[in-house]
């Protein structure tokens, strides 16, 4: 590696970190911070990695990744609340006399489980050899194993959006001022927070109150959900294909095998019931 020709005196680690909500925050080994890309990176000494041992095979390599937590950084309740569960995570050796030029990637990948006690944190790193582990075909299943409006299911999230503002919370039971819809087509949906102290953050619709006034989520959120913070709301489909067909005329994209025979018609037999 033509890295590695140059003097080693000024090299450091960089790592940067970004959530599945899209927060991203940079830390390197280095005793001062650096900003590389309009990105800082804040001096982490605390910050330690293992033994970076990458195979040309199709193992996935894995790594441990120990620090301490930060007011600012990683939070014990974002931990806690698995904010940072499935992060993606770059691992980088730059030349910090010059953080401009380019430096050497070391490992791509995911972390896989955070763990906080006593003001630090420990995390399993997984490579992004790990998704070679994945069924390269779907198996058949009755119900549309496509996400709504994602791939396969091709229908627009924005035909589907609509943003609107918390009139009322009532534990997990959030009603809002006015929605363009009726409350159950967001069941099953998607409620993603434009402002307030959950801002960025998406929580599943599981459901509608009894007196069918406020939507229903699954888990509560982070941080308080207040009158007036506003979220972009997703209707919700529950993935059969006769929601499919009927409501969102999307039949002909319909991921599953509604009408494949189940396990059921080879236990048949002649004289048997059935």
């Amino acid at each position: 590696m033509r890295f590695f020709d140059s003097p080693l005196e000024t090299n450091a680690l960089i790592w940067r970190l970004e959530r599945r909500d899209g927060f991203t925050i940079g830390l390197t080994s280095h005793d001062q911070d650096l900003w590389i890309d309009g990105v800082r990176y804040r001096a982490a000494p605390g910050l330690m990695p293992s033994a970076i041992m990458l195979g040309s095979d199709t193992r996935p390599d894995t790594l441990d990744l120990d620090g301490a937590l930060a007011s600012n950084a990683i939070r014990a309740d974002d931990l806690a609340q698995g904010l940072w569960d499935g992060a993606h995570i770059c691992i980088s050796m730059i030349d910090w006399s010059a953080p401009d030029q380019p430096g050497l990637m070391l490992f791509i990948g995911t972390l896989a489980e955070v763990t906080a006690a006593e003001g630090q944190f420990s995390a399993e790193v997984q490579s992004i050899k790990t998704q070679l582990g994945r069924p390269y075909l779907p198996q058949t299943s009755p119900s549309c194993r496509a996400r709504f409006c994602g791939p396969g299911c091709n229908l627009s999230a924005a035909r589907f959006s609509s943003e609107a503002v918390v009139a009322e919370v009532q534990g997990l039971a959030i009603a809002f001022a006015t929605l363009p819809r009726p409350l159950d087509a967001y069941v099953f949906g998607q409620m993603r927070w434009s402002d307030g102290a959950n801002a960025g953050l998406t929580a599943d619709i599981v459901g509608v109150t009894q007196d069918q006034v406020a939507l229903q989520l699954d888990s509560p959120m982070p941080y308080p959900i207040l009158p007036g913070d506003r979220a972009q709301l997703i209707e919700g489909c529950d993935h059969e294909f006769a929601t499919c067909k009927d409501r969102f005329a999307n039949g002909h994209n319909f991921r599953g095998e509604p009408h494949l025979p189940g396990h059921d018609l080879l236990m048949r037999y002649p004289g048997g019931q059935g």
